[in-house]
């Protein structure tokens, strides 16, 4: 997953709402150090429109948490079978790949 650094955050403006929605997943996602966090929350307690905002990208947030896609077994143990089998080179044998 793509992360920005915080060197880009510590040059966001927190009190305008460009600034805050540029940092709001990254503060969800709890990846904001501690001053920049407080700054968008206060932001986010003010400003309605951040605030709902927000609350948007936490439900989305929650909503993608409870989808849990099925898995074909069947494809699972392919991959399995063909990973060993590329793990497999010349000069590899099963014993160095079980230790």
């Amino acid at each position: 997953m793509f992360r920005k650094s915080r060197f880009v955050f510590d040059k966001i403006d927190t009190s305008s709402c460009k600034g805050v929605l540029l940092a709001l997943q990254a503060y969800l996602d709890g990846e904001l150090d501690e001053a920049i966090a407080r700054q968008v929350a206060v932001h986010l307690d003010v400003c309605e429109m951040c605030g709902e905002e927000a609350d948007v990208y936490v439900e989305l947030k929650r909503s993608m948490m409870r989808y849990t896609p099925s898995v074909d077994r069947t494809v699972v143990e392919r991959l399995e079978s063909f990973a060993e089998r590329v793990v497999v080179t010349e000069g590899t044998t099963e014993e160095d790949i079980a230790t």
